[in-house]
């Protein structure tokens, strides 16, 4: 059996505006690892996970490890070619 729970949340203006950019942040990473994950296929590069997260982690130092490696992996899991 599943419980589902719907909820809105209030902040503070101030988290608020973190949270935003911490949302738009992750998705420019996201966009990012995407594009380098092409580049890198179009090389045949060796071990082009790795080369995406320290990329990621030099252009987004405040994102959380967590966020890079999602970002990562959602864009190694969207590959259409």
């Amino acid at each position: 059996m599943f419980v589902s729970l719907q909820f809105k949340l209030e902040l503070k203006k101030e988290d608020k505006e973190k949270l935003i950019k911490l949302m738009r942040n992750q998705s420019s990473a996201i966009r990012m690892a995407y594009n380098m994950l092409k580049e890198l296929e179009k090389e045949e590069t060796k071990n082009p996970h790795a080369q995406v997260y320290q990329r990621l982690r030099q252009l987004f130092p405040e994102l959380p490890t967590s966020y890079i490696k999602s970002a990562k992996m959602s864009t190694f899991g969207t590959r259409l070619f």
